[in-house]
This record gives structure tokens, sequence and C-alpha cells, in this order.
């Protein structure tokens, strides 16, 4: 599990999400700086009002759907 790694140098882009109720908003946090300490190239999205799992139970909802919209945009990119 690359989370718990001690040396993240040298893992593929990562895109990450946690909403700002998130269980473990503070894991996903500290993970993305770790992985920006490390040099990889890392982009962290905070939503506001999102819970666990919420692009999932609530994928309808607009902040669902801008959220996976994003997901997509970064993945179509880096995909290029």
């Amino acid at each position: 599990m690359p989370g718990r790694r001690e040396d993240l140098r040298g893992l593929p882009s990562a895109w990450l999400c946690a909403g700002d109720i998130e269980l473990f908003f503070d894991e996903v946090v500290t993970y993305s700086e770790r992985l920006t300490a490390a040099g990889v190239d890392t982009r962290l999205e905070i939503v506001e009002g999102g819970a666990h799992g919420f692009e999932n139970w609530a994928c309808e909802t607009t902040l669902a759907q801008n959220l996976l919209g994003t997901a997509r945009s970064w993945l179509a990119e880096k995909l290029g």
C-alpha cells in the first residue's frame, strides 16, 4: 500500500480528494503533502461539505458531479 511506504519517490502522478468533513481528511492531506515532498506530481481537491464517499452515494448532486468532472479532466490531461 503506497500510503504506508516510507519512501514515496518514484510513484506516479496522484489525484486525491477529501471532503472537509471526511473521516480520513487528515490522512489524505498528510499523504498529499508527503507525495509532494517526495517530488510526486500531486493534486489535492478539498471539497467543502463533502462527507466520506459522497461522490458514490450522492453521485447525482452538483457537488459530486463537479468533483468527478475535475477527476476526469485531470486524468484526460495525464493520459494526453
